[in-house]
């Protein structure tokens, strides 16, 4: 394994460049966007121990934060879901150590304002994988609540029976596979790309899995 003193210039290149412009970005989104480049931050800090680079990760969460909005899609790719879980993936890893139900309540809703019986789309990026992926890491966060669970009952047999109509088995939909798939996206990005950087880190196995 690499030692984390050896951390390649590529990273430091590329956390230069989104220091620089990441802040400006009007794109909020886990896999394009401010989420997405919070992830990059936070992982790099503990693979460099650099704690500034956690520091800007709390910056760009807080902006994300600051502008969640009913416009913005409920995808996971490019909305609601894919920012949501992108929270909780933080608090799993150690980065965020409250409660993630207050700051997430207005997603959940949003969430469970469309009808997952009439959608058609069963991937990850854009229909119900996403969707269950997002629910599935907000029914297993800790929250001080124990017995709290921000979507019904009725809502959760929904979301099966949908992606079981569109699939023959409900996916595995917990934290790390759902990462797992993200880094996969990741890896076709080149450049100096924040993607790229995560892609970086987790092929070296700098972060303890």
């Amino acid at each position: 394994m690499i030692q984390r003193d050896s951390i390649p210039p590529i990273l430091r290149d590329i956390a230069d460049k989104e220091i620089l412009t990441s802040l400006f970005m009007d794109n909020y989104s886990l896999m394009n966007g401010q989420m997405g480049v919070a992830i990059f931050f936070a992982l790099l800090s503990k693979v460099s121990e650099n704690h500034w680079y956690e520091e800007f990760a709390d910056e760009l969460l807080e902006n994300v934060c600051n502008n969640l909005s009913s416009q913005l899609p409920i995808d996971f790719a490019h909305g609601l879901c894919g920012i949501g879980w992108g929270i909780e993936f933080l608090k799993y890893r150690g980065f965020i150590k409250d409660d993630t139900d207050e700051i997430l309540s207005e997603i959940d809703a949003a969430v469970m304002e469309r009808d997952v019986r009439r959608i058609n789309d069963a991937s990850l990026e854009t229909g119900l994988l996403g969707i269950h992926a997002y629910v599935t890491s907000r029914v297993n966060t800790t929250r001080v609540d124990s017995d709290f669970n921000p979507f019904d009952s009725r809502y959760i047999s929904e979301l099966n029976e949908a992606i079981a109509r569109l699939s023959s088995s409900i996916p595995v939909s917990d934290i790390n596979s759902v990462w797992h798939s993200c880094v996969d996206s990741f890896d076709t990005k080149g450049g100096l790309s924040w993607q790229r950087g995560i892609s970086i880190i987790q092929q070296l196995q700098y972060y303890e899995q």
